[in-house]
Parts: structure tokens; C-alpha cells; sequence
């Protein structure tokens, strides 16, 4: 008897572009991003006085993140704070007059369209030169629901929804790499319910195994969470990734990883372990 499979993968392409934006809004709303709202000072320009980043969230959370790489406690949103650049704060039930980041009215706007549109940055992903993805779906009461994700294309200049590529295109030349050989690991992520099951280590190999197949040299990302720099580590040989600069917009930390560490029998045993479907 052939064993059922829990979940499959299937690629990202034009026709089912559109079941990602419900699933990427709730992944980033958990833990560690809670990107639920955000000051609507966001919206003013960077050299505005009372330009703010600080995040709100109306979920508790207790959870905190150990990187192993530095034996720091990361990610702390214990005691209602988040430790990052840019806060995340709590909103208590009788809520707050002003904002505890730029002291303005507090008047707080969603984070995903209002602040990031979702939905654009997913079209144009979709759209960029040398892209890679994937859904993750799994049964559940006989339907399939995507619960994770995980994409990525190919280097090149430009400024997206959420980031702009010239800053890290500039260090990796001084670096002496060739951009055009370069792969950016743009979005990974599980719902929370399924996080723990292998899921997110299969989805990343499969991407970072097509794109070795495809003949890069560089892998690069930008993260705040210390499991996405884990798993990176089991597929590039327990290399840590060198640390290439702070991201000036977002205050996550650019990573760089070499493919020549790809570790094949480590990936095909992460995806073996997770028991998914995949092509």
C-alpha cells in the first residue's frame, strides 16, 4: 500500500498567484515580524521628523528566538516588546493616546495593503527574471489549503515593494562576484500552526536545489529569524553565511551563502523527512 502524503508543493506561476496573498499576510503576522499595523506616520517621507516604523500588534506573544550563530536571545517579545530596530508594541485594551515612537496621535494603519501591498509584491515576484517558486498545500477535512511558500529570482537592479536591491548589488561587487550569477531568496514561510514538521526546511531546499541545478554562484537573503538561518546553514555544509550589511529600510541583516557549499544529501534527506509531494 503506497503511504499517503501529508503535503505537496506546486509552482508558483500566473494561474495560482492569487491563493499566496491570504497565506503571506497570516505568516507575517506571526511571530517574529508581526507586521499587523504600523504607525500611519509610515507613510511620511524618510526625512519627514515625524517619519516613524513602529509596529503594533493586537496579538500576545511570548515567544523569543535563540541564534546559535552569536548565543543570543533574539526577536524577544516577552514582556510586550519586541527587541528590533523598529518596536512592536501591544496594544493593551484601553489603548494608547500617543505613539510610543514618534509621540504623534496615535493613529495606526494596517500593515498589509495599507502600508505594504501584498498583493503587488506577490505580481511582481511573480514576474521577476529567474524566478523560482513554490506553494506548500496540505489536506485538511478533503480540501487542500496552502499553508507556506517560498520564492526567489534572479539578482538585478531594481527597488521593489519591500526592497531595494542597489545597496547589497553594490556590496557584492566590491565583493568581486558576478551579479548575474547571484540568487535572491526573497520570501519563505509556514503558517504557525504547521511550523515544526520539516515544512519550511523542505520548501527552502527545494527552491536553493533548483536554483544550484541552474547553475548559480551566490546565494543571498535577508532575515531577521535565526530557524531560516538554520536551515541555510544544513544546506550550505554548516557554513553560518557571511554577514553583509543592515538593511537600512527594515533593519533585517543581509546574508550571503556560496553554492559550492551546497550540501545535496543533506537537502534531499530535508525533503525526504518532510514527507511532501514535490515534482
Amino acid at each position: 500500500m503506497t503511504q499517503q502524503l501529508e503535503a505537496r508543493v506546486e509552482r508558483i506561476n500566473q494561474n495560482n498567484k492569487e491563493e499566496l496573498a491570504p497565506i503571506y499576510k497570516e505568516v507575517f503576522m506571526g511571530h517574529p515580524w508581526h507586521e499587523d499595523l504600523i504607525c500611519e506616520n509610515s507613510l511620511k517621507e524618510k526625512n519627514d521628523p515625524l517619519h516613524c516604523m513602529t509596529q503594533y500588534t493586537k496579538s500576545e506573544c511570548d515567544k523569543f528566538d535563540k541564534d546559535r550563530r552569536k548565543e543570543s536571545i533574539e526577536n524577544d517579545c516577552r514582556d510586550k516588546y519586541c527587541r528590533r530596530k523598529n518596536s512592536i508594541i501591544l496594544l493593551n485594551k484601553e489603548g494608547l493616546e500617543k505613539c510610543v515612537g514618534c509621540g504623534d496621535d496615535l493613529r495606526l494603519i494596517s500593515f498589509y495593503p495599507s502600508f505594504a501591498n501584498h498583493e503587488k509584491l506577490i505580481e511582481e515576484a511573480v514576474n521577476e527574471p529567474g524566478f523560482i517558486g513554490f506553494i506548500l498545500k496540505r489536506k485538511e477535512s478533503e480540501k487542500e489549503k496552502v499553508i507556506g511558500f517560498s520564492w526567489g529570482y534572479k539578482m538585478h537592479p531594481t527597488h521593489t515593494v519591500t526592497v531595494d536591491f542597489m545597496p547589497a548589488i553594490e556590496n557584492l561587487r566590491n565583493k568581486g562576484l558576478n551579479i548575474e550569477k547571484v540568487f535572491y531568496g526573497s520570501e519563505i514561510g509556514v503558517v504557525q500552526r504547521f511550523q515544526g514538521h520539516g515544512y519550511g526546511s523542505a520548501i527552502s531546499a527545494i527552491r536553493l536545489k533548483e536554483a544550484y541545478n541552474q547553475g548559480y554562484e551566490t546565494f543571498i537573503t535577508r532575515t531577521i529569524n535565526p530557524f531560516v538561518l538554520s536551515i541555510l546553514g544544513k544546506i550550505f555544509s554548516d557554513e553560518k553565511g557571511e554577514e553583509l550589511y543592515k538593511d537600512p529600510e527594515r533593519g533585517s541583516t543581509w546574508f550571503k551563502w556560496e553554492f559550492k557549499y551546497f550540501d545535496k544529501e543533506s537537502v534531499e534527506k530535508m525533503i525526504e523527512r518532510s514527507n511532501i509531494i514535490h515534482e
